[in-house]
């Protein structure tokens, strides 16, 4: 049986957000995933296993630099056959800079999975968290 796109929005953020895990989180997901960032020249495709995977580890990796980071102006809009997130990433830097990263994502849904993810967000901002990343290993 096939999910409808809001309840897979919902079994998606609730891992998203980290405050209801979905113990099928991978299976959310495409076998092939579409994603395009307003970053990248253009689209890639990923093994959507493996996205997903990098998707719940990159929360805690963000942590690690930034302990209080956080998604405030979360919002889930719902769609025929797609679901929209808006929200804001903030936390501070250990340099003691804050970020305030603006973003909105689009998830693409057939047959009850996310097959493609379309990423806008503010990137002198996002800049700064990912050379911290780096920075910190």
């Amino acid at each position: 049986m096939t999910i409808s796109v809001a309840d897979l929005a919902k079994r998606f953020t609730g891992s998203y957000l980290g405050h209801d895990p979905d113990p099928d989180f991978l299976d959310l997901f495409a076998d092939v995933v579409r994603a395009k960032h307003n970053f990248d020249v253009t689209s890639q495709e990923y093994a959507g296993r493996e996205l997903a995977e990098q998707m719940l580890t990159r929360r805690e990796a963000i942590r690690q630099v930034m302990p209080d980071f956080d998604v405030i102006d979360f919002t889930v809009h719902i769609a025929e056959d797609a679901f929209i997130i808006v929200q804001t990433s903030v936390g501070t830097l250990p340099d003691g800079t804050a970020v305030r990263i603006p973003g909105v994502v689009v998830f693409d849904v057939a047959d009850g999975r996310i097959v493609a993810i379309n990423s806008v967000r503010d990137e002198s901002q996002a800049a700064d968290l990912e050379n911290a990343m780096r920075a910190a290993g």
